[in-house]
């Protein structure tokens, strides 16, 4: 058998990509309490509510993998 290195994809200089996600209020809060982050923006609505979020955060590390 012989084996090709050929790419799945080809890239130009100035191509752009994306990748979007979407998270409900329940999977922010359980992200954060199993991987140990208590901060406030990632766990209290009241709270998150007066911040300049208006509204809970999602940790980074929750949509970078």
């Amino acid at each position: 058998m012989e084996i090709v290195d050929q790419p799945t994809a080809s890239f130009n200089v100035g191509d752009t990509f994306g990748k979007s996600w979407q998270f409900d209020e329940e999977s922010v809060k359980q992200f954060a309490t199993l991987t140990g982050d208590m901060n406030p923006l990632h766990q209290y609505n009241e709270l998150a509510a007066k911040s300049r979020f208006k509204r809970l955060i999602v940790s980074a590390t929750q949509y970078t993998g």
